[in-house]
């Protein structure tokens, strides 16, 4: 058998739940146990070797050879975590930075993570790499498979093209990673938006209404396809009351939909997967039941102002954790190594640590003449 055949063999097993809706776009149809049917645009040999060779890998997995993968949990004994001390924390930071930092620490070793165009996303992914989780496993938007970028990256640069993509496993195409994630290799995905509702659906499409008058916007790319595929999706935002909606006015990326339950299952995609978590620089959000939850917020805020800042009522964790602020070691990689030039992390008000160790957004302690000594 020859090695492509093994590869293309490898790519369908083990397979999840049938995502029929997209059968069309693989041009294989699947069976339950991962043999796949190859259509007639193959000779009949090239169909018997890729058969042969789906075949050969079922056998390996039914016998235990290949370790069965039904979603990111089952690969817990064989992550290994890296446990790097955390250092000083910060006494100067803005918002962005908070986020990304607040995302880094989210990012699990020996996972795969489709990472949607650059900025905060990209950021935070490299940061991990960095300093915590070496062997987290990121792919570009465009199906770069786990470059090692070439730092700092072009303005306009972060992904097609030859510094973003430098040493690069693979050189995909966002076709051949949206074929992977079908069928269950992609742990998480990263994406930003312009608009999110109480269900997780996104909406970088338009803002009014899309059949009269509304404002244009470039639209999802890839987010959908990572929406729609990976088993768990990790959404960035700012933390604004336009953006926080009870309803998206155009679903571009699909959440839990109208939030009732298998209503992604009866979309058509893949069942056990949906929106995990919402980062801003202010909370962070996960799902109880289809619906947001606030379970987090950062010491700079209150709960009340979070809420203010929306235009739906979350729901609310039984306690609201205090999220950790970024460190110097964390910021020191951020401006040094990763976004000299600002164009990703100079965003947001910037926020200081005081005298007694609580923290504040600067602009307010100026008006009240209560800047710390080090100042």
């Amino acid at each position: 058998m020859c090695s492509r055949t093994l590869v293309l063999a490898l790519q369908v097993l083990p397979r999840r739940p049938a995502l029929a809706s997209l059968h069309c776009l693989h041009g294989f149809v699947y069976s339950a146990h991962g043999i796949f049917v190859v259509p007639n645009l193959l000779s009949p040999a090239a169909r018997l070797r890729l058969n042969l060779g789906a075949f050969l890998l079922t056998l390996f997995h039914l016998t235990n050879i290949i370790v069965p993968r039904t979603s990111p949990l089952c690969l817990s004994p064989f992550v290994v975590k890296q446990e790097s001390p955390m250092s000083e924390k910060a006494t100067y930071f803005n918002e962005r930075e908070h986020q990304i930092c607040l995302v880094a620490r989210m990012i699990e070793d020996a996972r795969t993570y489709w990472v949607a165009g650059g900025g905060s996303p990209m950021a935070a992914i490299l940061l991990a790499k960095k300093l915590y989780t070496p062997n987290a496993v990121y792919v570009t938007e465009d199906g770069v498979v786990n470059p090692e970028p070439m730092l700092p990256l072009d303005p306009l640069m972060t992904m097609v093209s030859s510094r973003s993509s430098y040493r690069a496993l693979q050189w995909g195409t966002m076709n051949s990673v949206g074929f992977q994630a079908q069928i269950g290799l992609m742990d998480y995905g990263i994406l930003n938006t312009l608009q999110v509702d109480r269900y997780g659906n996104i909406n970088s499409t338009a803002l009014g209404d899309y059949e009269g008058e509304h404002r244009r916007f470039g639209g999802p790319g890839g987010a959908d396809s990572i929406a729609a595929s990976c088993w768990k999706t990790l959404l960035m935002t700012d933390q604004q009351k336009r953006k926080f909606v009870s309803r998206v006015d155009f679903i571009s990326s699909p959440g839990f939909l109208d939030g009732s339950p298998n209503a992604r299952e009866r979309a058509g995609l893949p069942r056990g997967t949906g929106p995990w978590r919402v980062v801003t620089p202010w909370a962070l959000f996960d799902y109880e039941d289809r619906y947001l939850r606030l379970i987090g917020v950062s010491p700079f805020v209150t709960v009340d102002q979070v809420l203010a800042e929306m235009s739906f009522e979350p729901k609310m964790a039984p306690e609201i954790e205090t999220l950790e602020t970024p460190t110097e070691d964390e910021l020191a990689m951020l401006r040094s190594e990763l976004d000299q030039r600002g164009q990703i992390t100079d965003v947001g008000k910037p926020v200081m640590r005081q005298d007694d160790g609580t923290y504040a957004f600067v602009e307010e302690q100026k008006e009240k003449g209560e800047l710390p000594s080090s100042w």
